[in-house]
């Protein structure tokens, strides 16, 4: 499961509350290996037996202390594959709408309107999440 897949999945189920069964179809077209798929997918949105515990979730926006596999430094997959990000200092790459706007100013990307703006506020929905989850297995 590449890195790519791998945000998908925890801004989907984690960010947006999408249910796995929900999403994994849509996926499974993309990722042929339906085994793998399923349980990656299963164990990163915290709902498999197998998973890792509720409370413990990945940041879908990694920095250089992430433990997902991502080259941080220079951003260069990000920057090559989204050109609105090229000129966007690495440190804010993952999250532009986190620079501030003259830094956006001089990297000729400015959120809302050549980059779009974040659809939920991350933090506050992954919080909203863990009590979420907690409430249902105190249930």
């Amino acid at each position: 499961m590449n890195f790519i897949s791998i945000q998908q999945v925890i801004f989907i189920s984690i960010n947006l509350f999408v249910f796995f069964d929900q999403f994994v179809v849509f996926t499974f077209a993309r990722h042929i290996d339906w085994a793998l798929n399923n349980g990656n997918w299963l164990w990163l949105s915290g709902v498999a037996p197998f998973s890792m515990p509720y409370f413990r979730l990945y940041n879908p926006c990694p920095d250089a202390k992430s433990s997902l596999n991502v080259e941080t430094t220079q951003a260069a997959f990000i920057k090559h594959w989204i050109p609105e990000l090229a000129n966007m200092p690495a440190k804010y790459v993952y999250e532009p709408h986190l620079a501030p706007l003259g830094i956006q100013e001089e990297a000729h990307c400015i959120i809302g309107k050549h980059y779009p703006a974040p659809i939920v506020e991350r933090k506050e929905s992954a919080k909203l999440n863990l009590a979420k989850f907690k409430q249902s297995l105190a249930a």
